[in-house]
This record gives structure tokens, sequence and C-alpha cells, in this order.
């Protein structure tokens, strides 16, 4: 909420007048008591030292995100075959075989495309379609128009016959 700046402030004005009041008073913040004796004894305690990182295995053979076709693979195996779901896991490397299960629950809210990783799409400068597409989008822009006439057509239609009176005509 505050920045380093204005909490090294707040304790340097506390330090000059050694009262918590005349420094709220006078910055106008913190706006309670409580936080300035927060920041008077984090100043006190010796910064902790952070736990270290866990080194994260992502090599080629058991990537950390694995793609689309991997995940559909071992579901495949669990839910078609009948394979145990946590010997597969511990088999392929995905030690927990919750993993999996979220897999399937994702499979069966959003098909395909819930399995993809967007960390897996290339990233790099957007470039304009290429001609193929750009002659693809001409096509649609097409048959959406001829789609159009004959829902217009169609629409046309309804309404002359709704305005013709019914014939009475005899075989």
């Amino acid at each position: 909420m505050y920045s380093a700046n204005q909490r090294k402030r707040a304790l340097e004005l506390y330090e000059q007048c050694h009262s918590v009041t005349k420094a709220i008073v006078t910055l106008g913040y913190p706006k309670s008591r409580q936080a300035m004796y927060k920041w008077l004894k984090q100043r006190n305690e010796e910064a902790k030292a952070k736990a270290p990182r866990r080194r994260i295995n992502n090599s080629p053979e058991h990537p950390l995100h694995p793609s689309a076709k991997t995940k559909l693979a071992i579901l495949h195996r669990c839910f078609i075959d009948g394979e145990n779901v946590q010997l597969v896991s511990e088999e392929t490397g995905y030690s927990c075989a919750s993993i999996i299960y979220c897999w399937r629950r994702k499979y069966h809210a959003k098909g395909l495309a819930a399995l993809m990783n967007t960390r897996d799409d290339p990233r790099g400068e957007l470039k304009e379609g290429s001609p193929s597409s750009v002659n693809e989008l001409d096509i649609l822009k097409q048959q959406l128009k001829d789609m159009q006439m004959e829902i217009d057509i169609l629409k046309e239609t309804i309404n002359v016959l709704k305005k013709t009176p019914a014939s009475t005509w005899d075989p």
C-alpha cells in the first residue's frame, strides 16, 4: 500500500521526533498507528533469508508443461485402456495422479483446446496474414454475401406467401 520511500521517510521522521503520533500527523500517513509500529518492528528485525529455490526438471523427455498430444495419450491409457491412473502417473513422471483427473475434467468441459498450453505458442513479432489466408478471407466474405442474399430472398418469399390469399384449388 505504501512505497518503500514513504516507509523510509516515515521512519526517518520518527527518529527525529521520537513520536509516532507526530510522524503520522506531519506526513498524513499511515492511516493507523498500528502500521507505523509494524514498520518500526520490521526495521529492527533482520531480513529473513529466503528459502533456496528448488530446481525444476524441464527436460524434453519430461516437459513441465506437456503437449496436448501427450496429455491426450495419457488420458487414453487411463480412461479408455483402463490402466491404473496412479501407476500411469508414476510411469510418465507426473507424480500427482490428480493432475490427470484435472486434465480429464478440462477435456470433458472444453475439449482438446483445453489441454493445449499457451506457453507452447511461439512468441515474436506479429506478422500480417499470409496471401493464402487473405484469399481465404476473400472467399469467406463472398460466401457471406451469397448467404445473406439467400436469406433475404427467403424472407421476401415468406412475406409474399403471407400476403397471398389461400387459393381454393381442387384437383
